[in-house]
């Protein structure tokens, strides 16, 4: 099958097809560029040491009740791929969506951008980086979501991140924490609708009498949606002790489906803060998953344009 380039199979209880068979198929159609396996991953016959490259690979999706990381292990995934994978199954665990051993995803390395979502019903989480884009989606989530994505964050290396999206996560918890701590280059952090924000802007106070244990030390640019009262007194004591400390924040943009931030508060932050920008929003933010839009059309491009739109201040302009 040397000219074949889509394959989905769907609905394949086991043992009718093995990871072996599975392996035998894509040996013999080197061209593929998308696969789908909806419900019907194997989990059986496995082959130690057996590794299958899939060179001209674009696009795979996995869905069902059964984690994929055992077939996973047989297959080298090359740079620039797109792997959505979505279970059916408490989570998301990173033990549940991918290998123990990451060499073979050659499109999970060096991302740059994370988007975690909180939902209802599933919970996600996404990488996206020059490397390739992997998403991973739990529909079943577990009572401790928020842990679980955590500590699969302590797994993987998240050095070279450089934007974090969370939506409606719980209060910054000590495994999120630990988490945070590890983004030594995370410049753009976006909240969107998370419980008790002051936790969060909390973590990124230096600590007390110590130069050198700062989270995010080169973060610049905060973007906050919120359907509460933002604290704006606690978001000055935090953006003034970060520019005393070296790190100063360049930019906060505070969307609120309430109140607007008080002017006088925004006139403190702009002691400490080049750009601030309030705004009101009457729709809540898109629960959907798989883009960087919040991001995107909150803090500009990577060219460091921003995109502002709405009543603003800057720390050269006038209130109105």
């Amino acid at each position: 099958m040397d000219g074949l380039t889509s394959f989905t199979l769907g609905y394949v209880l086991e043992p009718r097809v093995t990871i072996g068979q599975l392996l035998d198929f894509f040996e013999s159609a080197p061209s593929l560029r998308d696969v789908d396996l909806t419900f019907s991953t194997p989990t059986s016959g496995a082959q130690i040491g057996r590794l299958v490259s899939l060179v001209h690979l674009r696009k795979l999706n996995i869905s069902g009740f059964r984690p994929p990381p055992l077939l996973l292990e047989h297959l080298l995934i090359p740079v620039g791929v797109k792997m959505w994978i979505k279970l059916n199954m408490g989570g998301p665990r990173i033990e549940d969506y991918l290998p123990r051993s990451l060499d073979n995803l050659r499109n999970i390395s060096n991302f740059t951008r994370i988007r975690i979502h909180f939902g209802g019903y599933t919970t996600s989480m996404q990488l996206v980086g020059p490397n390739g884009d992997v998403l991973m989606v739990s529909s079943e989530p577990g009572a401790d979501t928020t842990r679980s994505v955590a500590q699969s964050l302590a797994v993987l290396d998240t050095s070279k991140t450089e934007r974090l999206e969370i939506l409606r996560s719980n209060p910054l918890s000590e495994d999120f924490h630990r988490a945070l701590m590890s983004m030594k280059n995370l410049r753009t952090l976006s909240l969107s609708l998370c419980k008790d924000l002051r936790s969060f802007i909390l973590a990124l106070a230096p600590v007390p009498d110590s130069t050198s244990l700062i989270m995010c030390p080169k973060l610049d640019r905060l973007v906050f949606r919120t359907g509460e009262r933002f604290d704006v007194e606690t978001m000055v004591e935090v953006a003034a002790a970060r520019a005393s400390a070296g790190s100063p924040l360049k930019s906060i943009r505070i969307i609120n489906h309430g109140e607007l931030v008080p002017r006088e508060g925004v006139r403190e932050l702009l002691k400490h803060v080049s750009h601030v920008k309030t705004s009101s929003e009457i729709s809540n933010v898109d629960d959907g998953y798989g883009d960087f839009s919040d991001i995107a059309s909150a803090c500009g491009d990577d060219s460091g344009d921003e995109c502002w739109g709405g009543e603003g201040y800057g720390s050269d302009s006038s209130t109105s």
